[in-house]
């Protein structure tokens, strides 16, 4: 069996009196996993996810990270840090968000550096991750003049340059046109097929049986309503209608 990565035990985080955003979660995510979580908005997704890729902590309760507890403390360690930053790369609902350097190479390259990479193999990993993401002719432009599709595979380049092995992915399919989330659809497939763990929050109903093996049902009262096969989820109107991620 592969070994758990994330381990939660009834995890909450507040945003402030009266203001919940997760209660009493608890989750575990092994290696070579692709999860879904699923939840109508405000329902807690992209803070669960902030909180795996060590962006914030829990107001209450526990996470471990790679069998290590992952504190503020921990991630104050700049050894744990780097290593952990390598191992997690975190793709932000708004692209533009994740995007600051002057040009598209910049930008993939700008991890690679972080880590202290030579020159050389810096220019290695920025070639491969354009040519993946078959981005090769905009190396040079600024990635504020791209499009929303160009954009979005930007930001998957500048964390796939960290040579990840999880992934987590906040509403990747928002905003793109039809072609650009087809294409995101078949990439993420790809990388799931490669072996990657992905953890991937969406409402987009109609991507998630061709994403993950796992679906994560967050209700509109910040708890897990259901965890398990992806098909038998999405079989489960009731329990789709009652978070609101389907109509009566």
């Amino acid at each position: 069996m592969p070994a758990d990565i994330f381990n939660l035990d009834k995890v909450s985080f507040d945003y402030g009196p009266g203001a919940p955003a997760l209660d009493g979660v608890d989750l575990t995510v092994a290696g070579g996993e692709s999860v879904a979580l699923l939840g109508a908005n405000a329902s807690g997704k992209t803070t669960l996810l902030r909180l795996l890729a060590g962006l914030a902590s829990p107001t209450k309760g526990a996470i471990t990270a790679f069998g290590v507890p992952l504190t503020a403390e921990a991630l104050r360690d700049r050894g744990f840090t780097a290593s952990f930053r390598r191992r997690v790369g975190f793709v932000f609902q708004n692209a533009e968000a994740q995007l600051f350097s002057p040009s598209v190479a910049a930008e993939v390259a700008f991890g690679p550096l972080q880590l202290g990479l030579d020159e050389s193999a810096v220019a290695e990993r920025v070639r491969d991750t354009l040519a993946l993401l078959g981005i090769e002719h905009l190396a040079e432009r600024a990635p504020f003049h791209l499009s929303g599709g160009e954009k979005r595979k930007v930001a998957i380049g500048s964390v796939l340059s960290l040579a990840p092995d999880i992934l987590l992915f906040d509403e990747p399919t928002t905003g793109l046109d039809p072609r650009s989330r087809a294409w995101l659809v078949r990439f993420l497939r790809a990388l799931r097929e490669a072996g990657k763990t992905l953890v991937t929050a969406t409402h987009d109903l109609d991507i998630v049986g061709r994403l993950a093996d796992r679906a994560v049902v967050l209700g509109e009262d910040h708890r897990v309503w259901s965890d398990g096969p992806v098909g038998a989820v999405l079989a489960d109107h009731p329990l789709l209608v009652g978070a609101n991620l389907a109509e009566p």
